[in-house]
């Protein structure tokens, strides 16, 4: 499982990741700046994002969600102070960067790795900061995400994107106007994304300075373990 994935989860090991110069050339006339200044984060924040978080078992770090919303609030305040020390080092611990693959079968009970799908689960401490920074995030984008833009929006969803293209269709049976369509699906596309040349696409889009050194140090110094 691990020689049939390493490639892929480590295609920048031994050759270097695209460089910023030759993409924005390309396409740098896209990318507009929209500052952003998410603040700092505070105990009451944390509170709000654990009381949406439903139950569940114990991750890699050995917390459960129940358990840190049991936390009191000075408890929490010092999460939060991690947190912001974080947010201005870039440095993570390393206890928190251990993720865990699970392989989930794609369609019946085939074991065969090209047919299964990596599952990557983190600590629940480094997924409540990305859960409390996903608010200013979402917030943020709505200044530059362009209109036809469905996916992960507040407010929109694949329905809309459904209607649409239902309506599309109705006028074009009615009115005999061509209509033509393309669907494209690239393989393990996620996973083939370069990280460095996505953090520098953040930054020069205006993503908050702590915000991008936080999840530069996550994307630096984590290690998975297939489990």
């Amino acid at each position: 499982m691990r020689e049939h994935w390493d490639d892929l989860f480590c295609m920048y090991k031994t050759e270097p990741e695209p460089e910023w110069e030759p993409f924005a050339a390309k396409f740098g006339r896209y990318v507009h700046m929209r500052g952003m200044m998410a603040g700092r984060i505070t105990a009451g924040r944390i509170r709000e994002v654990l009381k949406k978080k439903k139950s569940s078992s114990p991750d890699v770090d050995g917390w459960r969600i129940e358990e840190l919303k049991q936390l009191p609030e000075p408890m929490l305040q010092l999460l939060a102070d991690f947190y912001n020390l974080v947010e201005e080092t870039g440095m993570w611990p390393q206890a928190l960067m251990m993720a865990v693959i699970s392989m989930i079968p794609k369609a019946g009970e085939s074991c065969d790795p090209d047919k299964m799908r990596p599952i990557t689960v983190t600590s629940h401490i480094y997924r409540l900061w990305a859960s409390v920074r996903l608010v200013d995030v979402l917030k943020w984008q709505r200044l530059w995400i362009h209109r036809s833009q469905f996916g992960y929006l507040p407010g929109r969803a694949g329905d809309d994107v459904a209607i649409r293209l239902a309506l599309l269709i109705e006028r074009s049976l009615l009115s005999g106007e061509p209509l033509y369509g393309a669907a494209l699906d690239f393989s393990k596309c996620f996973d083939r994304v370069p990280h460095g040349l996505t953090l520098r696409l953040l930054a020069e889009t205006g993503l908050d300075g702590g915000i991008l050194r936080a999840g530069s140090g996550a994307y630096t110094s984590k290690h998975k373990r297939f489990k």
